[in-house]
């Protein structure tokens, strides 16, 4: 599982994709970071801790789907569609498969989360850890949802046209049902992490979305299990 893991790694920091959205979150890192240190009268005191992380946030919350399903929409049917997986389950377990192969992409965007609050840390003179290990969790919803996305759709051409279709509805729809005013929408908004993420007086609720990340992590593998590949 750790050799999977460790190459799913390093195949992410690879892809020019992947590249381009490290230079996207420290760019930005960066530049809020430096705006605010330059001119510190643009906040009060207050809200300066989380002016220094608020450009990370809004990125992730509006692109973060994008960038996860796009990044490994075939994670796993790729190379269905090759057959090497046939000869990769001979070495090991299936859920030893999808596992390290989850290992490695959260481990990617672990240390991408990690390089921007570096950065951040280097301006505001403190490490944000809570607000790094809430965007994290985040992050795992889409991470158990891109699995399921791979697991089910068996082509490659079709999985990226649902992941650029997902990564665009989702923040869209988790947003609108946590402010928008239809009743309706209302209900909607408890199966998305923004609800949990964005509820600030209750620190524990940011943990919700790795919850549901692990309960689609356990459907993807019993499903996968059960596959015929």
């Amino acid at each position: 599982m750790l050799a999977i893991a460790y190459r799913e790694f390093i195949q992410l920091f690879k892809s020019f994709k992947s590249i381009a959205v490290i230079v996207l979150f420290c760019g930005i890192s960066y530049w809020i970071s430096s705006l605010l240190n330059k001119y510190p009268i643009l906040m009060n005191e207050s809200q300066l801790s989380a002016g220094y992380v608020s450009g990370i946030t809004v990125l992730l919350y509006l692109f973060g789907f994008l960038f996860v399903m796009t990044l490994s929409h075939d994670i796993l049917n790729k190379e269905m569609e090759t057959q090497t997986i046939r000869l990769i389950v001979t070495k090991v377990s299936r859920s030893a498969v999808l596992l390290g192969k989850l290992v490695g992409i959260a481990l990617f965007w672990l240390v991408c989360l990690l390089l921007s609050f570096l950065i951040i840390s280097l301006f505001s003179g403190q490490f944000y850890l809570l607000k790094l290990l809430q965007l994290f969790s985040f992050l795992t919803y889409p991470i158990g949802l891109v699995l399921i996305v791979s697991l089910l759709v068996r082509r490659t051409g079709h999985s990226i046209l649902f992941s650029l279709l997902g990564g665009i509805l989702f923040p869209w729809i988790g947003l609108w049902s946590y402010y928008g005013e239809p009743a309706s929408w209302k209900l909607i908004k408890y199966a998305m992490p923004y609800y949990y993420l964005l509820q600030e007086q209750s620190a524990w609720l940011s943990l919700v979305p790795f919850a549901m990340a692990c309960l689609m992590v356990i459907a993807a593998v019993t499903a996968f299990n059960r596959r015929d590949i």
